[in-house]
């Protein structure tokens, strides 16, 4: 039987191991540099959620579970000189399949319940940014329907 797995909502504390795992990746992809801050309260709701992809054990009496990715969604201040778009935006973050679990569809499906998460927030547009040294996320994306935007973080 294949395992069950299923998308949710999830607490910053919950997430942290994963986000130390994603830091380990983006610097091994592009070098040392400034960690990354993420303010925990940026997805507290109403203006942000975090969601977590977790594979549920097979037997009912063992409740343990695996996380196997996250992504977050937080508001998004419009940037500067951004006129092309009206409406309230938010942001992807923190997007990680971990890479035992990688190409199986995960990453998609994370990005599909964080888009009908900014939805349910009230945000009109989601943006990320990513970088040409993850080439599978940008291909992700650009399946997706996003397109490129000059930087704004």
């Amino acid at each position: 039987m294949p395992p069950l797995i299923t998308i949710r909502g999830a607490t910053f504390d919950e997430v942290a191991p994963l986000f130390a795992e994603l830091d380990v990746d983006l610097t091994r992809r592009y070098g040392p540099g400034e960690p990354v801050h993420v303010d925990r309260a940026q997805f507290d709701l109403p203006g942000g959620a975090l969601l977590v992809a977790v594979e549920l054990a097979p037997a009912a009496e063992d409740r343990a579970t695996s996380l196997l990715g996250c992504v977050g969604v937080r508001h998004l201040p419009r940037p500067t000189g951004v006129d092309l778009v009206a409406g309230p935006i938010a942001e992807l973050k923190r997007m990680y399949v971990r890479p035992a679990v990688r190409r199986r569809g995960l990453a998609k499906t994370l990005l599909t319940a964080a888009e009908a998460t900014a939805r349910e927030l009230g945000y009109e547009h989601l943006w990320l940014e990513t970088g040409l040294r993850q080439p599978a996320a940008v291909d992700l994306y650009r399946a997706a329907g996003y397109t490129p935007v000059a930087r704004f973080g």
